[in-house]
């Protein structure tokens, strides 16, 4: 008998607990579409400094840029530097082709891309990218086009230059 009332135990609270998560997913549907952040709030202004909806704006040029560093976090982190003009220049010009779209909200923890381009004078410039999404502070936009012409040029980057990889 006491086996008999453990498997009871264990079918209600199985059961119990698929309940609570359907009551859970109900009420997150529900809220996609409710509170400030719903589909009927206006569009979240601009940051200074930030992307507009459009294309990614650069203020230097190829011939502005002394090296390239390139950060690949998936599995592992990955460094690649980069000095080589052709493919800093296939980089550049995938950036300046790239269009943004509408801001988002959603982020990936385990994939991303880091773009740092150290110019001549000393300055940098930097490029987030997370599965997609373009991540400039807390603006995040969605990559409406270019992607593919960026994820060739930085496999370009990654066979030209010296890898290091770390934990």
């Amino acid at each position: 008998m006491t086996r008999s009332n453990a498997q009871r135990l264990m079918l209600g609270c199985g059961v119990a607990a698929l309940g609570a998560a359907a009551v859970f997913w109900v009420l997150s549907m529900a809220a996609v579409n409710a509170g400030p952040k719903g589909p009927e709030s206006p569009p979240a202004p601009a940051v200074a400094g930030g992307p507009a909806a459009g294309d990614l704006a650069l203020d230097f040029s190829t011939a502005d840029v002394a090296s390239l560093t390139y950060i690949s976090e998936g599995e592992m982190l990955q460094r690649y530097e980069c000095s080589e003009p052709e493919a800093i220049a296939g980089v550049v010009d995938a950036l300046a082709r790239i269009e943004l779209g509408e801001s988002t909200e959603l982020f990936a923890l385990d994939a991303g891309d880091c773009l740092i381009f150290l110019l001549n004078d000393g300055s940098e410039r930097r490029y987030f990218f997370e599965a997609g999404i373009y991540v400039d502070g807390d603006v995040r936009r969605t990559v409406d086009s270019g992607a593919g012409e960026l994820a060739q040029a930085l496999g370009y980057v990654r066979e030209s230059s010296v890898e290091e990889a770390e934990q």
